[in-house]
């Protein structure tokens, strides 16, 4: 969630191999060998994926967990809060490009 209330999406393209071509929020794998603080990981997800550094993040807490069948695999599901607007966010160079 933006500082401003907006939710936040990514968009996949086709050639991902997991949810090619949809908008989900943004999403990551733990790593082999990372230690398994799940907020950190989440943490690096915010990092490679939008390009957050740790001051842009006012609040993380874990959701929930789900199960994906598709996958076959746990989901654990975090609710993030950025110190960043939406008009901050639109202007904001790659890695992050807003949709209008």
């Amino acid at each position: 969630m933006t500082a401003d209330d907006w939710l936040l999406l990514g968009r996949r393209n086709a050639t991902v191999a997991y949810y090619p071509s949809r908008v989900p929020p943004f999403a990551g794998a733990l790593e082999p060998g990372d230690p398994t603080d799940v907020f950190a990981e989440a943490r690096r997800e915010l990092r490679e994926e939008l390009g957050f550094v740790e001051h842009d993040v006012s609040d993380i807490r874990l959701a929930g967990i789900v199960e994906d069948a598709s996958l076959r695999q746990p989901e654990l599901i975090f609710r993030v809060r950025t110190v960043r607007t939406r008009a901050r966010l639109r202007r904001a160079p790659f890695p992050l490009r807003c949709p209008a």
